[in-house]
């Protein structure tokens, strides 16, 4: 599922062929990253161990990561580790 909504992410699309074809990508500066900090695996788009979250998945994620009630101080090391 993450490999599908990151293949079909607008904002994601160009990065992910970009990685695919190891050319340049002119707009990737809008991460404030540059693009040799992001890596490709099975379609899913990494950002050192950290996994690039689609846009249409960041709602769900931050839901399942709340779910736990942790507190917002766990919560966000959680997602700060894992994405």
């Amino acid at each position: 599922m993450l490999a599908e909504k990151s293949i079909n992410d607008s904002s994601l699309i160009q990065l992910l062929n970009g990685l695919k074809t190891g050319k340049a990508v002119a707009n990737v500066e809008r991460f404030g990253i540059s693009q040799n900090k992001f890596s490709l695996q099975n379609n899913i788009i990494f950002r050192g161990h950290r996994v690039v979250i689609p846009t249409k998945l960041r709602k769900q994620t931050l839901q399942e990561l709340h779910a736990s009630h942790f507190g917002i101080v766990r919560m966000k090391a959680l997602a700060r580790i894992y994405c």
